[in-house]
């Protein structure tokens, strides 16, 4: 990874970096199955870490990953799609302009980069509400806790 993002609401990864090089090809999909696994890691870390929050609040949690290659950034999300199934959704792209003939490229990028910036910000109201559930100031159902998904899972 070139980066890790890290929320400082609770210490937990929230962005991931890649860059992958100038040219499209295998190590471009070796870089996507790494980002892949390594918002895999991230989701599995939080879900051990809020037990007993909600797995209802836990599956509006979103890992964002942005993938450089060449002169393009990709905007991905990896979040649990159903029990314990794995999604990871493209958002959108960008072109980064390298030259003055491009400029207009920079309203799509900073557009992706504000959007990214909004999606990060709905994620903290996620947090706090994990917080929150997790110890206890907000009641969960026991039948609706990560716990007991977890447990039912290894089922």
């Amino acid at each position: 990874m070139d980066g890790i993002g890290t929320a400082l609401d609770d210490d937990v990864s929230r962005i991931v970096i890649e860059s992958s090089g100038i040219k499209d090809g295998p190590h471009t999909e070796e870089d996507t199955l790494k980002l892949l696994e390594t918002t895999t890691i991230c989701l599995n870390d939080e879900k051990a870490k809020y037990q007993q929050a909600s797995f209802t609040t836990f599956r509006a949690r979103r890992i964002f990953c942005i993938q450089v290659v060449g002169y393009k950034l990709t905007l991905l999300f990896s979040f649990v799609h159903q029990n314990d199934r794995w999604a990871c959704l493209w958002e959108r792209s960008a072109l980064v302009p390298n030259n003055w003939d491009q400029r207009t490229f920079w309203f799509q990028t900073f557009e992706l980069l504000a959007h990214l910036m909004t999606m990060l910000d709905d994620q903290d109201v996620i947090t706090e509400k994990l917080i929150e559930e997790n110890n206890g100031y907000i009641q969960v159902d026991k039948n609706d806790t990560l716990r007991f998904h977890c447990r039912k899972q290894a089922l």
